[in-house]
């Protein structure tokens, strides 16, 4: 996930070139889903927060993702600490996508399915479930298209990252 270090206007389709770090199917998706762009952003900065309160005592402190997407080699390897980045900046976007849905903020995307089983005794089921399956499936159209970019890595490392990405997202 491209983490941006300004605070860029993401008001027009010309403004997703200016992105930098994203692949040609990343463009794409934000030039045809432009709302879902800010919801990106606000999801990048969910990742750096919580990966610094993760290891705040630890040795390794999360620095290394502020470079995005050039990444240092601590996170280029197979290293435990990539594997947290990019299984938390999955399920990152994947969430912040579906909670988006839920509030109201995307319009390409409405509440979730109610629930199939009654609420439990003193429960009652209100308001809108958030529609994981649209925040799945988009945060995976997002975040995995860097691996799937054919002149980039090692298909071991591509392979290892879609992983980490999928254990994210579960």
């Amino acid at each position: 996930m491209a983490f941006p270090r300004s605070a860029l206007a993401l008001n027009q389709t010309q403004h997703c070139k200016q992105l930098e770090g994203l692949v040609s199917a990343q463009v794409q998706l934000c030039r045809s889903n432009l709302e879902l762009m800010h919801t990106v952003v606000h999801a990048a900065r969910e990742v750096m927060k919580a990966c610094r309160r993760a290891f705040a005592d630890m040795r390794w402190n999360c620095s290394s993702i502020e470079l995005a997407p050039n990444y240092l080699l601590d996170l280029e390897r197979g290293t435990r600490e990539s594997a947290f980045v990019y299984a938390l900046s999955a399920a990152a976007i994947s969430h912040t996508i579906a909670r988006a849905c839920t509030s109201g903020d995307l319009p390409g995307c409405s509440c979730g399915p109610v629930p199939g089983e009654p609420p439990g005794p003193g429960n009652r089921w209100g308001g809108c479930a958030d529609n994981l399956s649209y925040g799945l499936l988009m945060g995976a159209k997002f975040s995995d298209a860097p691996m799937k970019v054919k002149k980039t890595g090692s298909q071991a490392n591509k392979l290892m990252r879609l992983h980490n990405s999928e254990v994210g997202r579960q």
